[in-house]
């Protein structure tokens, strides 16, 4: 029993790619994610600097945080009760 060889398929071009609508959603809808995220982690750069003023814990703090508290939503509540208890913000 052979296997049968098919033939080559055409290349597709990056332009035939974009062309489609719905992969041209896709993709935005990923990068503008991904934009989002990186102005997350800065956001929440700043915050820990300028509650703590420590270069050193605010470079530490983030990248960990999401894996250590349990996710967005739980960092949330964390960085919001620990800028409140540091007179960071009020109410």
């Amino acid at each position: 029993m052979s296997i049968p060889k098919h033939a080559a398929s055409p290349r597709v071009t990056f332009r035939e790619v974009l062309a489609q609508s719905e992969f041209r959603a896709v993709f935005s809808a990923g990068a503008l994610s991904q934009f989002g995220d990186y102005l997350a982690r800065a956001a929440v750069t700043a915050l820990v600097y300028s509650a703590s003023g420590s270069v050193a814990l605010s470079a530490a703090f983030v990248p960990t945080a999401p894996t250590l508290y349990g996710g967005r939503l739980a960092l949330g509540d964390y960085l919001m009760k620990w800028l409140r208890d540091s007179g960071a913000i009020s109410g």
